[in-house]
């Protein structure tokens, strides 16, 4: 993530220990101070092979449980380490991870409506010349939206997620308001 080294291994015993070393925070993802901590994240090491290839492997429900807890709180702790690493100078706590998830959400509906204009102009480009036109310019004016997203403006993305969202689910509305 940080250092630009990304080991060639499936052990997530190696994998924690390296990120843990970048980054201390980590290590309040994954807790080693009880047992049944240790036996759980031994569980999760296991699974990468032992659950597609052993009829042997067993996880309990208790311990999958406690496994998606963990996930999420390494989540939000890589998420918190990634805006302080990507954040630009001078513009101290506007990278949240809220507001990297609202930028990547705005990116995606964009590129779906982007998607969904190309794949009509392909289908009228040669019978309809005019119209293809205008749905070229439509794709422009969709990339020049789409680059505009930044995680430092999260109005802009959360305006462009509440106006667009809605018109890509609904394909008549969506050329109906194009």
């Amino acid at each position: 993530m940080v250092t630009l080294y990304s080991p060639k291994s499936h052990r997530l015993t190696f994998l924690r220990s390296h990120a843990e070393r970048t980054d201390p925070r980590l290590i309040e993802a994954w807790p080693r101070d009880t047992r049944f901590a240790r036996r759980c994240f031994a569980t999760i090491d296991r699974a990468y092979i032992g659950a597609r290839y052993s009829p042997e492997y067993v996880i309990t429900g208790e311990e999958l449980a406690w496994l998606v807890e963990r996930v999420k709180i390494l989540l939000s702790i890589a998420a918190t380490i990634s805006a302080e690493h990507l954040q630009p100078e001078g513009k101290p706590g506007s990278w949240t991870y809220d507001n990297i998830v609202a930028a990547e959400t705005a990116i995606e509906i964009l590129s779906q409506a982007r998607g969904m204009v190309s794949a009509r102009l392909r289908t009228i480009k040669d019978d309809d010349p005019a119209q293809a036109r205008i749905l070229r310019a439509k794709r422009r004016e969709l990339v020049t939206l789409l680059r505009s997203i930044r995680p430092d403006d999260p109005d802009v993305a959360k305006a462009v997620a509440a106006t667009w969202g809605p018109r890509i689910k609904d394909d008549a509305r969506f050329w109906r308001e194009l």
